[in-house]
């Protein structure tokens, strides 16, 4: 049906019930006609229960899943090994999953709204709002060599 689909979420601390003054926005890869959600990964590896469970983008997927509805999202991962291998698990959602993705989310984002934050450039460099402050005197010479 769509590619990139655009989802807003707002970011509420389940421990206080206060709602963060931005929400959290992702892009789900793929959805298909049913509603189902597909997300396409390749890595070195397949991804193990533990990274499934713990892993943040996943968790933001699960809590987006659960806020919109309980929808399905699937995770296919090509394996990039000597025989390329394909990996198809899904992303249920639950209720410790979103508690624990939003008390994350709240944290990040305050540290984000103080101005403590880790830089992290990579490749959405160019659209970020925080770019200046994390690549500092590098955003300069990124904005040179793409003029």
């Amino acid at each position: 049906v769509e590619t990139e689909v655009r989802f807003d979420m707002p970011i509420v601390d389940p421990d206080t019930g206060e709602t963060m003054p931005r929400p959290c926005i992702g892009y789900f890869d793929l959805e298909l006609s049913n509603g189902n959600i597909v997300e396409l990964k390749t890595a070195a590896k397949s991804y193990s229960a533990t990274e499934l469970r713990v892993n943040l983008q996943f968790a933001a997927y699960r809590t987006a899943a659960r806020y919109f509805g309980d929808i399905n999202i699937e995770v296919v991962e090509l394996i990039k090994t000597k025989v390329p291998k394909i990996q198809h698990v899904a992303l249920h959602a639950d209720r410790d999953t979103a508690i624990w993705f939003m008390r994350a989310a709240s944290v990040i984002e305050r540290g984000i709204l103080s101005g403590i934050y880790p830089p992290s450039p990579g490749p959405m460099c160019g659209s970020c709002e925080y770019r200046g402050a994390c690549l500092g005197v590098a955003a300069e010479i990124v904005d040179a060599e793409a003029a």
